[in-house]
């Protein structure tokens, strides 16, 4: 199903109007009062796969955030819930928008970005891949610093490699977005060097945060299994701006489980919900694909 413009708006409420509606998210017909009809077929739809494509301003984020409310009235447990965005912000600011509707203690909800929620997974799966649970964390200055180090162990002559160059090219091939050719070739022994000593330093950079956990799932099925049956309701916000990396760790974990009530398996490869905003002009601008199935 998918939601257009008709999305419309929403009336907004102050937090504090919010918190005394919240004994009577869990019924259907008292929603109805609070959303338009096409917000609250999106809220409470919960069996199969749901694409909201809605523009700024339409309610978005509050069709979210009663949708997640309606689940847990709806005794799904919090720890089945999985919402993903691209920003802690929107992450923080998700969360506490169902805490004031519901009213609820939200340990075991998990909404989260993207790259937090492989660290996530990291914590609790990166040994099955050979690495320590105490793992480093690389930023840029951390990254750059360890291809100035393998280069001078392979006597690569400063002046001849550009590092912030060598940094996104290696960005590109560790993320599958560039490949080796005749132009690029003479790095690889570098790149391969430098994967190397990330994890003889028990140390992982920004791209593994999305890259190892796919290759998680894709090493052991135990492990996959494991987070599907935890993550039975998956929604992403923006989901215009996923890019292929991204969309393998959300489409490893929907698998072939739709959701549905009390998460019981249907047939057919889907999320639970993804919201796509009319606007995609930034997600061209990252590179982002701007259609993906459900």
């Amino acid at each position: 199903m998918t939601l257009g413009a008709e999305l419309g708006t929403f009336d907004h409420l102050p937090l504090d109007q919010d918190r005394e509606i919240s004994s009577i998210v869990p019924n259907r017909m008292n929603l109805s009062g609070l959303l338009n009809d096409r917000q609250l077929e999106a809220a409470t739809t919960l069996d199969g796969p749901l694409l909201i494509i809605a523009g700024a301003g339409s309610g978005k984020t509050r069709t979210i955030t009663y949708r997640i409310a309606y689940m847990l009235a709806q005794g799904i447990p919090q720890s089945h819930i999985l919402a993903l965005t691209f920003t802690n912000k929107a992450a923080r600011e998700m969360t506490e928008r169902v805490r004031e509707v519901t009213g609820k203690k939200l340990t075991n909800l998990t909404t989260s970005t993207f790259h937090a929620f492989g660290v996530k997974i990291l914590h609790e799966q990166i040994h099955t891949l050979g690495y320590r649970p105490n793992f480093s964390i690389y930023d840029q200055v951390d990254k750059t610093e360890m291809i100035r180090t393998v280069a001078r162990e392979l006597s690569v002559s400063r002046d001849s490699i550009d590092l912030f160059a060598l940094s996104a090219l290696f960005s590109g091939i560790k993320t599958k977005r560039t490949t080796w050719e005749s132009a690029n070739d003479q790095y690889r022994e570098l790149y391969e060097e430098y994967q190397g000593h990330l994890k003889a330093y028990n140390a992982v950079d920004f791209d593994d945060l999305i890259m190892l956990p796919v290759e998680i799932f894709e090493s052991s099925p135990e492990a996959l299994e494991h987070y599907r049956e935890r993550y039975r309701y998956i929604m992403v916000d923006e989901y215009q701006d996923i890019d292929e990396r991204q969309y393998a760790l959300v489409s490893a974990l929907a698998g072939r489980r739709r959701a549905a009530p009390r998460a019981r398996a249907a047939p057919g490869p889907g999320l639970g919900l993804a919201v796509h905003h009319l606007d995609g002009r930034r997600s061209r601008l990252r590179g982002a694909a701007l259609r993906r199935p459900l």
